[in-house]
């Protein structure tokens, strides 16, 4: 019952090819002329049978064969033969012959312009653009016979490699798209290659090579199949080209002139393998049709099949002596024929690997066999006994290409996941991964401008080499945001837009490039309080100060050994002056100084703030300079205006297990200007506690003493032990404490002032009942000489000496009121003499006290 049924069916199907839906409509290609074509015409021109050399399996091969002429129906031959009116009559009287109106279908579809609607026609798909960026598949290698050059296909470009070095050192952009395929000329003077897309016509392009370098274009661009290329292979000789591909056919490329190629036409399956016998005579080709097909290069006669393998072959080699073809593919195994120009016998077959077999390369001297399978392995094989000798490792990925240097010493294997790899023949270590290719890692030169004011957006260019794969800038510090620009943007230039927050930390912020390989090295951008203004010379004393107007922020260099650069700036009375440097230069210690208009020094400062308020109105002179006085290579930039600045607290600090109320000194602090602060009862001595001043400069502290506290000096006889709190106010000043001690009692007294944070440079005495001092020792003076070359304050270890020649190690040397004792002598006339020290501050002798000496003091 339903057998009726099924035929049925099948004549329903029939009626709807050949009828039409609608008159109105022109006749569609895809339902009525393409079945009309395979009914009467395709059974004697197809690939494999094509008579009269017309094939007319597809839309493409009906127009190629230039036997309809859309539009004109009159004019097109495969129409007229058709109809009767061109001889000879098809389909021949023996065949089916079609109904008037299925030719009628014909003779419109040609009338409305032989329009192809089949699957795919006229259809435009969206493009769809990755997720993430990815490496595209190497699908062909090969090396130049020299073997310090391999080329490797990718998508749209052959990058070409330095074997030695395993870096990509040229490309040749811009193929037709996928490479499929590569060769070299065997004396190493052309490069072919094959690009091309599925159902897309593929195209060879041929490069001249000369002295190892590949021409940037193309000399010539070979066209002529109507698919992918899949192989191609020069002859022995030069003057021959082989390729092949999809399409099924074989041409052969006279590479003397510009001729249509030799076809050569046998296989009904996609060909993948060409190779040429050594002495160029013979041409062996490899296909999905099961078949090994050897052929006459100088006829292009097909001489016989090997027609052993059982599936699909990928590809085929022929051996070094000309008298072994070996070939390989789906069934996983290698057969190897003995051959000659009469034919070819089975003298191997081996199971080779657990997937397909798609390369196959014989050594220079015909001893070993390398095979390449889908099974992500690749394996040396013993070419007489076809016995594996080197199974190599698996690659992570499956092996699209592979290619053995001509010395035997190095395999290239091309993956799927765009990976290069280089390996030893021998032992299968890797040597090498060329691709993907790792961009090199930015290099940075030059930030212009190096500086920029918080709250505002400041643009700079980064300059260096390797900025195209850069996409990130890098701070070290908080409160920068970045814009990379693409306008101007090139490898050696980069473009950035920098917002600075207003609460950015003034100073200097570290800023490196990163891209996908790696950070480049740093380089300094400034951060400023206020508008910039640069040093202008001279400004070398109070009096010749460049003026400046606050707030600023001023960008100087100290330029020369003993250089001092002053600002002035007016003024008024109570007006309060927060002075902060930021030293750019290594080795750089600011020293800071206010000076009045009489050429008095106001306030001085070492740690790089300064804090004023301005008793009386008139100008001021700011003055920077390094406390070595060294010079040459140390920028600054100094900010002068309403900075927020603690400049010293009172007390210093507080009894463990007590609470106190501190007192802070400085400017722009608000109406507040005390903060408390509790020692907890078993704080260990010597604890510091920061004071929480917001965003005030200072970073103040107070430290955890043991005894008790005092806070005002005054007539009054204490016992020791205590902890006295003293603060000078003006020069000359000098505050007595009165304690009481014992005959032969043995006491510690010790001021901590700049250990603390204060700026006094402290001096201790000890007084008898009636004010004399107590004595300690007699010195009885041996040698004299002087300082020199500058001031020295009361904590650098070295001071500079006139001579020394009377002077040696552990010595004691007493000037001013300090005793010291050499640690250390001048190695040279421009060497400093070093004095013993404890945690980097200058120790003093018997009781006495580290103080400041002037230039040319006696000692």
């Amino acid at each position: 019952m339903t057998l009726p049924t099924s035929r049925l069916l099948l004549v329903l199907v029939g009626l709807t090819l050949v009828g039409r839906a609608n008159a109105a409509d022109p006749p569609s290609y895809a339902k009525h002329v393409e079945p009309f074509l395979r009914k009467y015409c395709v059974e004697c021109h197809n690939p494999k049978k094509a008579r009269a050399d017309l094939e007319l399996e597809s839309y493409r091969k009906v127009l190629d064969s230039k036997t309809v002429v859309a539009g004109k129906p009159d004019d097109s031959e495969l129409l007229l033969c058709v109809e009767g009116k061109k001889k000879p009559k098809m389909p021949p009287a023996k065949s089916a012959q079609p109904k008037p109106e299925e030719i009628a279908l014909v003779r419109a579809w040609i009338a409305a312009g032989a329009k192809d609607d089949g699957m795919g026609a006229g259809v435009v798909l969206p493009p769809v653009k990755p997720r993430q960026s990815l490496a595209a598949p190497v699908a062909a290698v090969a090396y130049h016979p020299g073997g310090k050059l391999l080329a490797a296909g990718g998508h749209k470009e052959v990058r070409l490699i330095d074997v030695a070095k395993g870096e990509v050192v040229a490309s040749l952009p811009g193929q037709t798209d996928a490479v499929s395929a590569l060769a070299f000329h065997r004396d190493g003077s052309r490069l072919a290659v094959a690009s091309g897309a599925t159902g897309s016509a593929g195209e060879v392009r041929l490069y001249a090579v000369k002295e190892g370098q590949v021409a940037a274009q193309a000399e010539r661009v070979l066209l002529g199949h109507t698919d992918v290329v899949h192989a191609l292979a020069f002859r022995p000789d030069g003057k021959t080209l082989a390729t092949t591909g999809y399409d099924r056919l074989i041409k052969m490329w006279d590479l003397a002139n510009e001729k249509e190629p030799r076809t050569l036409k046998d296989h009904s399956d996609t060909v993948y393998g060409l190779a040429f016998s050594p002495d160029g005579t013979l041409l062996a080709s490899a296909a999905a049709d099961r078949a090994v097909k050897v052929w006459d290069v100088a006829t292009g006669k097909r001489l016989y099949t090997l027609g052993d393998s059982t599936d699909w072959l990928y590809a085929v080699a022929w051996s070094p002596d000309g008298k072994h073809v070996a070939a390989g593919g789906v069934d996983k195994s290698i057969r190897v024929w003995r051959v000659d120009a009469t034919g070819g016998k089975l003298v191997h077959a081996a199971f080779a690997h657990e997937g397909a077999v798609n390369g196959l390369a014989y050594s220079a001297d015909g001893t070993t066999l390398y095979s390449m399978s889908e099974d992500r392995s690749v394996k040396a094989w013993d070419a007489a006994k076809m016995a594996e000798v080197k199974h190599f490792d698996a690659q992570p990925e499956a092996v699209l290409s592979f290619a053995l240097r001509p010395d035997r010493k190095q395999l290239a294997l091309g993956r799927y996941d765009g990976a290069l790899v280089l390996l030893d023949a021998d032992s299968g270590k890797v040597q090498a991964q060329p691709l993907p290719a790792k961009p090199p890692v930015p290099m940075l030169n030059q930030l212009t401008p190096a500086h920029g004011q918080r709250g505002q957006t400041v643009r700079v260019a980064f300059a260096g080499q390797h900025l195209a794969s850069v996409n990130e800038v890098v701070a070290s510090m908080p409160g920068l945001k970045f814009k990379l620009l693409d306008e101007g943007r090139t490898a050696t230039l980069l473009p950035v837009e920098i917002a600075i927050a207003a609460d950015a930390p003034v100073g200097v912020v570290s800023l490196s490039l990163k891209g996908t390989a790696g950070a480049s090295t740093l380089l300094p951008f400034a951060v400023d309080r206020f508008a910039a203004v640069a040093e202008q010379e001279p400004n070398d004393s109070p009096t010749t100060g460049q003026k400046i107007a606050l707030p600023a922020t001023i960008a100087g260099s100290l330029g020369k050994a003993g250089d001092v650069d002053f600002f002035r700036f007016e003024a008024k009375a109570g007006q309060e002056v927060g002075v902060q440097v930021v030293a750019l230069g290594p080795n750089f210690e600011p020293v800071l100084q206010l000076v009045d208009d009489k050429g008095r020094i106001v306030v001085e400062s070492l740690n790089g703030l300064l804090a004023h308020t301005c008793d009386k109105a008139g100008t001021y002179a700011l003055g920077i300079r390094d406390r070595e006085y060294r010079g040459g290579t140390l920028p600054y930039r100094l900010h002068v205006g309403d900075i927020p600045i603690v400049s010293s607290v009172f007390p210093l600090g507080l009894q463990r297990g007590t609470e106190a109320e501190i007192q802070l000194d400085g400017v722009f602090l608000g109406e507040t200007k005390t903060r408390r602060v509790k020692a907890a009862a078993d704080a260990a001595l010597g604890t510091r506690l920061p004071l929480d001043v917001g965003a005030a400069l200072g970073n103040p502290s107070v430290v955890v003493d043991e005894y008790p506290e005092l806070l005002k000096p005054g007539v009054t006889t204490v016992r020791a032990p205590f902890t006295a709190n003293g603060r000078i106010h003006q020069a000359g000043v000098a505050d007595t404490w009165r304690f009481s001690a014992r005959k032969g009692q043995r006491l510690v007294v010790e001021v901590n002032a700049r250990r603390l944070g204060s700026p006094l440079d402290s001096s201790i005495e000890i007084l008898d009942g009636r004010g004399q001092p107590v004595p300690r020792a007699v010195l009885r003076s041996l040698s004299k000489t002087f300082t020199t070359f500058r001031d020295h304050d009361s904590a650098t270890t070295g001071i500079r000496l006139e001579t020394w020649n009377e002077l040696t190690v552990n010595d004691y040397v007493y000037v001013g009121s300090e005793l010291l004792r050499i640690r250390a002598l001048p190695r040279n006339p421009d060497d400093n003499c070093e004095f013993f020290a404890v945690n980097n501050q200058r120790v003093g002798y018997l009781d006495t006290t580290p103080t400041h000496h002037s230039n040319g003091v006696p000692m």
